[in-house]
């Protein structure tokens, strides 16, 4: 090419970054390949980091999702600009943030604070789908990476050291607040919200308890996997709720009902609401017809409301069924399985029975009367180490609180109580999410349970078997399941009706009392408003009937006549 009336050719030097030209006679550069490579660096893609530690090397912190609900979104006054302060960025740990959208981008940063200061900063953004969207940082920042994003759904976003991928040693070093904020786009504006925090059964204010009874609540990981648990003796309809507890804060989640119907019957729409009564989520998941994941905000017991979209509390369909309900979780440090407290060993009054006091003094299990559930404790001793209560009269689906917080009130060893039904089967253990001296559980059967009470670490064999720690005391939680036997509706003054034994295995006799005119129509209904048993008769009182093919449950005996209606509570215990 010396010949040609060429363009001239520029290399670098290695003494300086300006541009040299080469020797025109023989081309030989009076420059080296490492000034070069200081011109193209710039343009190479700072290498990525798919290797972190905290919180475990699969998951990411969910502080963005728990405090503000996951990606940011643009309400029509600009995206927020969402800083966490309570800590700083350390090397090699991610975050996880829920409700990224398609096409929507975003801003990552930690600028504020020590601002990226302390330790050269890299950025690794990772789909749902592992895919990495986008590495290092922004031109020209020390502190922020922006992308749009390729997935919708659960981002994780890798901190790391330039240089250190998952080896840093200053993984417990601050360099900045986390931060996200969104480019307003038509892709991160906000979705109209979707939430209904209206419905009617099982009442219009709690949930079916049947995860409770049936799983012990919400799904954990026990090292192998989520369980996927799925109730398959009925299906979802509109306007219901389903009661879960010992959800965990940070813990993700999906509520479905994808088999069956599988959402075909009529357009699902859930809505998560939260112990404190705040809303979690709503809608269904990108792409879903009959699925909802969500991260929990709070621990405690979760309401999902069943809805059809665009008829909240008034579907027509609240008898049209559109799917098993399921429950499954995300496996993460949040929702593993803890572990068991459970102590089902204890001395007194003997080693295999319960103190009767709950029986004596409140005839067992207390039950809401329309007033409310009462408080029934007892003052003339406190708890002790190593010792049982026994307490009559448990129902199936009843939530109840054990306590022994009032006197010396749990401060004088740590309690732990232990939750053991009629059969054997232990409901829960240990206590409340923050309390020292309460339990709240669901009972899985219906009968005479026992609360033992242990000193925590220490299972029958406690040298606090005569120290004072509380006085005990039960309570319930207002729910068709406890509300008091007995209080049927009746339009007659002078017609009752009567049920012996209740509960039952299905084998009962029906009284009615007073003065009845003509046929009376008997209907036995579930809790769900189902007939599963009816028959007219001229003559009723005195009537055995036997419904022990009946699934135990609690049920409804309904009574209709020309001049009354009566409602009497069945509860049938298996056998």
């Amino acid at each position: 090419m010396g010949g040609l009336n060429a363009d001239p050719i520029f290399v670098a030097s290695q003494e300086t970054l300006e541009p040299t030209l080469l020797d025109e006679e023989n081309q030989t550069p009076r420059m080296g390949i490492a000034a070069l490579a200081a011109i193209i660096s710039p343009f190479v893609a700072q290498a990525q980091c798919e290797t972190w530690v905290n919180p475990s090397a699969t998951s990411g912190w969910n502080d963005f999702t728990t405090t503000f609900g996951g990606a940011p979104c643009d309400d029509g006054t600009g995206c927020p600009f969402n800083e966490i302060t309570a800590f700083q960025i350390w090397a090699d740990e991610a975050y996880a943030m829920d409700n990224v959208a398609l096409g929507g981008s975003y801003t990552f940063s930690a600028c504020n604070g020590v601002g990226g200061t302390a330790w050269d900063i890299e950025f690794t953004v990772i789909a749902p789908s592992g895919a990495v969207d986008a590495s290092g940082l922004d031109a020209g920042s020390v502190c922020e990476i922006t992308w749009t994003a390729s997935e919708a759904g659960n981002y994780l976003i890798v901190v790391s050291e330039v240089g250190a991928c998952g080896v840093s040693t200053n993984q417990a070093v601050d360099n900045g607040f986390p931060a996200i904020t969104c480019v307003s786009s038509p892709a991160t504006q906000c979705a109209p919200s979707t939430a209904c925090d209206t419905w009617v059964n099982p009442t219009d204010s709690t949930g079916w308890s049947d995860f409770n009874t049936s799983f012990g609540g919400a799904p954990c990981d026990d090292g192998s996997g989520c369980p996927f648990n799925e109730l398959t003796a009925f299906e979802i309809w509109a306007d219901e709720a389903y009661a879960m507890d010992n959800c965990v804060a940070g813990g993700a989640y999906t509520f479905s009902a994808c088999n069956g119907t599988g959402g075909a019957a009529w357009p699902i729409q859930f809505t998560i609401v939260a112990p404190s009564g705040a809303v979690d989520a709503s809608g269904l998941d990108a792409g879903s017809t009959c699925a909802l994941t969500w991260t929990c905000s709070e621990s405690g017991t979760y309401r999902i409301v069943v809805s059809e979209a665009g008829a909240c509390g008034v579907s027509t369909n609240q008898a049209v069924d559109n799917g098993f309900p399921a429950i499954t979780c995300v496996s993460s440090p949040a929702t593993q399985c803890a572990p068991s407290t459970a102590c089902d060993t204890w001395v007194n009054p003997t080693d295999s029975t319960g103190w009767s006091d709950f029986n004596t003094s409140f005839g067992g299990a207390p039950c809401d009367d329309g007033s409310g559930c009462p408080f029934n404790e007892l003052t003339a001793f406190e708890i002790w180490a190593d010792e049982a209560y026994a307490m009559d009269n448990c129902v199936a689906g009843g939530a109840y609180t054990f306590s022994a917080c009032n006197g010396t009130g749990g401060a004088a060893w740590p309690i732990q109580f232990t939750i053991v039904a009629p059969s054997g089967a232990v409901d829960a253990s240990g206590l409340d999410a923050g309390s020292t001296c309460a339990l709240t559980w669901t009972c899985s059967e219906s009968g005479t349970y026992r609360i033992v009470v242990s000193e925590a670490g220490d299972c029958g064999t406690s040298a606090n078997q005569a120290v004072d720690n509380g006085f005990p005391a039960i309570t319930c939680v207002s729910s068709p399941e406890t509300a008091c036997l007995g209080t049927g509706i009746a339009l007659h003054p002078k017609v009752s009706a009567t049920i012996f034994p209740n509960p039952n295995t299905g084998v009962f006799t029906l009284g009615l009392h007073g003065d009845p005119i003509g046929n009376i129509s008997i209907e036995v209904v579930d809790l769900r408003g189902r007939t599963v048993w009816s028959r007219t008769m001229s003559a009723v009182s005195g009537t055995n009937l036997d419904l022990s093919g009946t699934t135990p449950g609690t049920y409804y005996v309904r009574l209709t006549a020309a001049d009354f209606v009566i409602e009497e509570k069945l509860v049938i215990l298996g056998r």
